[in-house]
């Protein structure tokens, strides 16, 4: 059996601590404290070390420095756990997905970058029609409403996108390198990669550049 020492917190003696259960949906990754009466961007919240924090979607508790990427709404909180949990097992499954990511201009594994807490996801409801985007100078992710309308599966190939593009992929020049994680990552077929032609039941696009 693994014991787990979670670190202390200090709150005031006045303050109510809510119950775990009636926390919010960013608890799935982190352990939280909650005081009842105290808004959501002063909360006492208690995480786990950066180190150990996987990257993060913007729940309202990130000020994203790009004035059109804001917070995502609880509508989209399943997609985007999903997501997230779907990349973690597509690492461990598929060995091509790391080794892909790892040809990449910055050569960062696919394994790192969902590692790095600094890393930030965020949702842009003004990108469209882009399914996603990055600002590179600041690495900082956006997802937007084009995504999220074909569902799940695009949205994760939309991070994949974006990821590839954080290690370095070019987003000029119709290159599809950063694509083509998406096709590495077990999202596309083989005839579509090899024939360039896009099939529309899966998320890979032979077709996207940048």
């Amino acid at each position: 059996m693994l014991t787990v020492q979670l670190p202390t917190i200090t709150v005031p003696e006045t303050a109510e601590l809510l119950p775990f259960g009636k926390t919010t949906w960013r608890d799935w990754h982190h352990a939280a404290y909650f005081i009842k009466g105290v808004s959501t961007a002063s909360r006492v919240r208690e995480t786990l070390p950066e180190s150990q924090m996987p990257f993060q979607f913007n729940v309202g508790d990130h000020s994203s420095p790009i004035w059109k990427y804001t917070s995502f709404n609880s509508s989209q909180y399943s997609k985007l756990k999903w997501a997230r949990n779907k990349l973690f097992k597509m690492v461990k499954n598929n060995p091509g997905c790391n080794a892909y990511f790892r040809t990449l201009p910055k050569g960062r594994s696919l394994s790192d970058m969902i590692n790095d807490s600094s890393i930030w996801v965020n949702y842009g409801p003004t990108i469209s029609p882009l399914h996603g985007e990055i600002h590179v100078p600041s690495g900082e992710i956006a997802v937007g409403d084009r995504a999220f309308k074909m569902g799940r599966w695009m949205v994760l190939a939309t991070i994949i996108h974006e990821f590839a593009h954080h290690n370095g992929a070019p987003i000029t020049g119709g290159d599809t390198r950063a694509e083509e994680a998406v096709y590495h990552c077990g999202l596309g077929s083989a005839k579509e990669y090899y024939d360039g032609v896009d099939d529309p039941s899966t998320p890979y696009d032979p077709n996207v550049g940048g």
